[in-house]
């Protein structure tokens, strides 16, 4: 995934999660009302090893020079401050991180 638009992290991250039995996400879109910053897409899933519900916030970048503004940086700290699970995925080898956790723990 060199040199690839954040979208299309987006859309393999989804890909990926379509496959996921008990595994719901949400992609998150900006308004006039929402509150800048916001993760792009909130992931939830049963813990396989906890068997309970869990949150996984994941902001998605392109790989080569994707930058976190500074709205972001506050409300992805904001989140980690409150325990969530925040990942910032920038490419296959993260996706396949975040696809672990929710599928082994």
């Amino acid at each position: 995934m060199d040199k690839v638009k954040e979208s299309v992290v987006q859309s393999k991250l989804i890909s990926e999660l379509k496959q996921i039995p008990n595994c719901l996400y949400q992609k998150v879109t900006q308004t006039v009302y929402s509150e800048k910053g916001w993760p792009d897409i909130i992931i939830y899933y049963i813990c396989p090893i906890f068997k309970r519900p869990e949150v996984m916030l994941c902001e998605c970048k392109k790989q080569k020079g994707g930058k976190i503004s500074a709205h972001q940086m506050r409300k992805l700290a904001q989140l980690r401050k409150l325990m969530f699970d925040v990942r910032i995925i920038k490419s296959v080898e993260d996706i396949g991180v975040v696809i672990k956790r929710i599928t082994e723990g």
